[in-house]
């Protein structure tokens, strides 16, 4: 008797134990080098402290506009993203394969 509650109570921390999904990290990183508009949406470009040529730079659109933060996570304008300023960008969807990549940002932190 006390073994089957054993394995059904096993059996049961199983089957509701889940792995937890680690977040995953941004999709760009690096500083705001130009501001500027694509068809009128409001754009930035972002290119690595360590650039490695023109695949590691980034036109991120701001379509929404989306959520931005500051690293204390609270919530700013997308005013607070000038030229200058050092960002992680998350995209949202499908990023461009070009040079520099396209992509969309999803939510976006000022470091």
């Amino acid at each position: 008797m006390v073994r089957s509650l054993v394995v059904v109570s096993l059996m049961a921390c199983l089957l509701s134990c889940k792995q937890a999904t680690p977040p995953r990290g941004p999709d760009a990183a690096g500083l705001i080098t130009n501001r500027f508009p694509v068809s009128g949406t409001p754009s930035m470009r972002v290119i690595p402290a360590s650039p490695i040529g023109c695949d590691s730079a980034a036109d991120v659109s701001l379509v929404g506009p989306p959520p931005v933060f500051d690293s204390l996570g609270n919530a700013v304008d997308t005013s607070a993203l000038t030229v200058g300023r050092h960002v992680s960008v998350w995209a949202n969807g499908t990023i461009e394969v070009s040079c520099p990549a396209g992509m969309s940002a999803e939510r976006i932190v000022i470091k």
